[in-house]
């Protein structure tokens, strides 16, 4: 599941996510994976994996049909992760 902060830009992704019905505990893996990510940006989210590799990705859709999809690789507890944007515009035939 990602977190985003749309006034900070902070991008957070948790994994392995589960909830024990007896206690209300929430568990997961945290990954920092991006600051000042889209900050204040207008969006339609939707979470992947995209390239394959294990790790879920992002695709953005913005009000000017522009597609972004970020990739995220690196995974770390205590840094951002590695970041490739690719971009593209979405077009009507």
């Amino acid at each position: 599941m990602f977190l985003w902060n749309k006034s900070t830009g902070e991008l957070d992704l948790w994994e392995d996510l589960a909830a024990d019905l007896e206690t209300g505990d929430l568990t997961y893996t945290a990954y920092p994976v991006a600051t000042g990510w889209n900050t204040g940006a207008d969006l339609s989210l939707q979470a992947a994996d995209a390239n394959g590799d294990g790790t879920p990705d992002l695709w953005a859709v913005s009000e000017g049909r522009t597609v972004t999809t970020d990739l995220f690789t690196d995974l770390s507890s205590t840094a951002p992760a590695t970041l490739t944007r690719v971009t593209g515009t979405l077009t009507t035939d």
